[in-house]
């Protein structure tokens, strides 16, 4: 029988109790949470040496690049951010400057009152602009230069492959 009435807003209150939350991990959370690193743990990578020789080697020379790749990311962000701040400061020093002239423009031809009411009016929208703007600023930022999810190096199950072991 389908329920009409809605006593609560949350729609699973109104159907009677509702699952319980389970606080167990599964065992592939764990297995991730354990594996997601840079590099695989030691006693994998000792395996791996041990069926292709150089296979540290080439896992080290591996995690170097990505390494220094990141960097490059990260300092092209940080040259794009401060390219973006340089701009805003600039368009931001035009803007009151046009403000400023049309103020003295209309007081001088003896418009006070609408100067004045000119100029508050654009001050005011100046605030509220940075103040929006510095409440945004914190959460891009963190977005921007957050960094990616780091490879998992457990091996896949498939194709042969038992126990977690590498194939041969």
């Amino acid at each position: 029988m389908k329920e009409s009435k809605k006593f609560f807003e949350n729609n699973r209150l109104n159907k009677g109790y509702g699952r319980a939350p389970s606080n167990r991990v599964s065992d592939s959370a764990l297995v991730n949470k354990k594996y997601n690193h840079a590099l695989p743990p030691i006693d994998m990578m000792e395996e791996y040496e041990e069926m292709n020789p150089g296979s540290c080697a080439q896992l080290f020379s591996m995690a170097k690049q990505e390494q220094n790749h990141r960097h490059s990311m990260d300092l092209v962000a940080m040259n794009r951010h401060n390219k973006a701040v340089h701009m805003g400061r600039m368009f931001s020093l035009l803007f009151v400057m046009i403000v400023a002239a049309s103020t003295f423009a209309l007081a001088f031809f003896g418009n006070v009152i609408v100067a004045s009411v000119f100029a508050g009016s654009a001050f005011a929208c100046i605030v509220m602009v940075s103040y929006f703007y510095s409440k945004n600023t914190v959460n891009t930022v963190k977005r921007e230069f957050n960094r990616p999810q780091q490879r998992n190096h457990r091996p896949s199950k498939g194709r042969g492959q038992r126990n977690n072991r590498p194939s041969r």
